[in-house]
């Protein structure tokens, strides 16, 4: 019978990963290894395999494994195999763990989990776009981790913030009234592709119920410390790693209201598209929304940066992270960035699609733009009036190319219309007319049809 079990050597690695030895004493001895990192459970023994879903796996908690529990339920479910040698090696992967960049604290989260409670888990969005995007998206997926865990969600829309305006935000202007209302009914449709709705333990707040009753002093002293987490008596609040300040002040606020302080699960921030250094942002347009249609969504994705492919597989995609070592090596050892890249857009597509879907968009893009043979009708832009190739890129893709980017671009030869290569001397004065076929770079390939030719 499996008896002795030591579980007190522990070694911190990082903010997400604890490893520790579980010495387990019978006729052997075996080593157990613990990482928070992964995304699958299995139990390897002497003359087979037991996956995730049966009985001997241990239960793991949605955010943290406590090693004790492991050895405890394992211990408790082998029980009965006496007279049998064992010889055990487990890794033990938390899926959820991967999307967290930092947490205040591990050990409040953790006790906070233990304690058998319903938890109330914050997370606010301002009303800034009309798209969410996989920014969001880390974040919501987190979010229904905790409903499926019996846990309630405090989901906060800043449609008080958004009237006033953000400073830190790079939007141009802002939208009021019946823009904000439909864009507030877009938001409840795209979150319902990933929180449970339906459910009970979804409550849709929005922060002018607290915010419009104050005096302007305090509206201003209040935002800045995460005041509504104060409101809502927040256990644990979700956000993005550069929102740590304000949602930090939150925790001595709650104390100086009797509250106890809400841990803070900080999200890791991504690059947003194309060569900008900026996070993905609905003011720049830099993003992947969640409401795209699959075609765009794959497409999109395939705008990534070859820098930011491994970096986007795991904190966008529920890829195992054994795959995703595997790819990254074979980028390292001279490997095509593409076919990395096509692996990241189907899994993304079909994340919010389906996969069969995300199979018909990969064989789609594949045929379409892998063996130069665009099919027009899908590829369509339809102008107002004539304008030349720089403006229209303009206007198509700022944010993927600059002045001085579009110029490189052009003298590599990478801007083409009816197949005839432009010189960046030559994208002013080339004017677009109907029924050209204009490639920007690899990606971009516009069939350009004229309003007046439309509708006529």
């Amino acid at each position: 019978m499996i008896k002795d079990l030591n579980t007190e050597r522990f070694q911190k690695l990082s903010d997400t990963c604890v490893c520790c030895d579980v010495q387990v004493r019978s006729n052997c001895s075996s080593y157990w290894y613990i990482s928070l990192r992964d995304s699958q459970v299995k139990l390897r023994v002497v003359g087979g395999e037991i996956g995730a879903s049966s009985t001997i796996a241990p239960r793991i908690a949605p955010l943290g494994l406590p090693a004790k529990k492991v050895a405890e339920d394992i211990a408790k479910s082998t029980t009965d195999w006496k007279g049998i040698k064992i010889a055990v090696q487990l890794r033990i992967q938390n899926q959820n763990s991967r999307y967290i960049d930092r947490l205040f604290t591990r050990q409040e989260l953790q006790a906070k989990l233990e304690s058998g409670n319903s938890l109330n888990v914050k997370y606010g969005i301002d009303i800034t776009g009309p798209s969410l995007h996989l920014g969001h998206a880390v974040n919501l997926w987190l979010l229904r981790a905790f409903q499926e865990r019996g846990h309630a969600v405090d989901l906060v829309l800043g449609d008080f913030t958004t009237k006033v305006g953000d400073p830190t935000d790079k939007l141009n202007s802002r939208c009021g009234g019946d823009c904000l209302e439909d864009t507030i009914l877009s938001y409840l449709r795209q979150i319902d592709k990933i929180l449970l709705t339906n459910s009970s333990k979804l409550r849709v707040h929005r922060n002018s119920e607290w915010y419009k009753k104050m005096t302007v002093p305090d509206f201003i002293r209040l935002t800045s410390m995460g005041y509504d987490s104060v409101v809502l008596g927040s256990d644990i609040t979700v956000v993005g790693s550069d929102q740590h300040f304000n949602e930090d002040m939150a925790r001595h606020l709650q104390t100086r209201h009797n509250q106890r302080p809400q841990t803070l699960i900080l999200t890791p921030i991504t690059p947003g598209l194309g060569l900008s250094a900026s996070k993905q942002s609905k003011s720049l347009g830099n993003y992947i929304g969640i409401d795209l249609s699959p075609r765009d969504m794959f497409g999109m994705a395939m705008r990534v940066d070859d820098k930011h492919i491994i970096r986007y597989l795991r904190v966008y995609t529920t890829m195992s992270l054994t795959t995703i070592e595997d790819i990254e090596n074979q980028i390292t050892q001279g490997g095509n960035p593409r076919d990395a890249k096509l692996m990241l857009a189907k899994e993304i597509t079909r994340r919010y699609h389906g996969d069969q879907v995300a199979n018909e968009e990969l064989d789609y893009f594949v045929e379409t733009f892998s063996n130069r043979n665009p099919k027009l009708d899908s590829i369509k832009c339809v102008i107002e009036r004539q304008m030349s190739v720089s403006e229209f890129i303009q206007n198509r893709l700022a944010n993927h190319y600059g002045e001085s980017g579009l110029v490189r671009v052009a003298d590599a030869g990478g801007i083409r219309v009816n197949g005839d290569k432009l010189s960046s001397s030559q994208l002013s004065s080339r004017l677009l007319c109907h029924g050209d076929l204009l490639r920007v770079g690899k990606k971009n390939i516009f069939y350009i049809e004229m309003l007046d030719h439309v509708t006529k």
